[in-house]
């Protein structure tokens, strides 16, 4: 398949069967993660599946919908590239990087996926016992779509025109 088929293959689903994900799927889709670019090359990032006990640990922090499995992405903040000239750290921008990589990998495999950013993060670390020294920046909820589940948040066919989106 063809990339922009891809990426337009690839939707926020909502909504999950309970099929489980097999572990070839995983190690595809967390080996795209390891692939992706980060900046200067630093890769600050510390992967962590989640599925069955910790999985529901972080239910309550996330809204995960019904995915029966997920990845949360978590960065070194003082092992991600810094900007100088403003101090910007760029852990944010790698892992959602990471994230899409992986989003994109699922896509490939059949699989969906949703980028979760609303994430009670202290309840978490706490909940999933996470070292101090990661910061948790984003969840991947992955499974199957399930296709008889009214989809209320359709917000992926809905884009904004080339026109609107490119400067002159």
């Amino acid at each position: 398949m063809d990339f922009l088929t891809l990426v337009k293959k690839r939707r926020s689903c909502r909504a999950f069967t309970d099929q489980t994900v097999e572990q070839a799927d995983l190690q595809t889709i967390l080996t795209a993660a390891q692939l992706a670019p980060s900046a200067c090359n630093l890769q600050p990032l510390k992967l962590h599946v989640l599925q069955g006990e910790r999985l529901e640990g972080a239910r309550s922090c996330a809204w995960l919908y019904n995915a029966p499995a997920a990845v949360l992405v978590c960065t070194y903040d003082d092992k991600a590239w810094v900007r100088r000239h403003d101090q910007e750290n760029f852990g944010l921008a790698d892992a959602a990087i990471a994230v899409d990589h992986m989003a994109l990998a699922a896509a490939s495999l059949d699989l969906s996926a949703c980028i979760i950013g609303a994430i009670k993060i202290n309840e978490l670390k706490t909940s999933l016992q996470i070292p101090e020294d990661e910061h948790p920046q984003l969840i991947l909820a992955l499974g199957y779509p399930d296709e008889t589940a009214e989809d209320k948040l359709q917000l992926h066919d809905k884009r904004k025109a080339l026109s609107e989106l490119v400067a002159d």
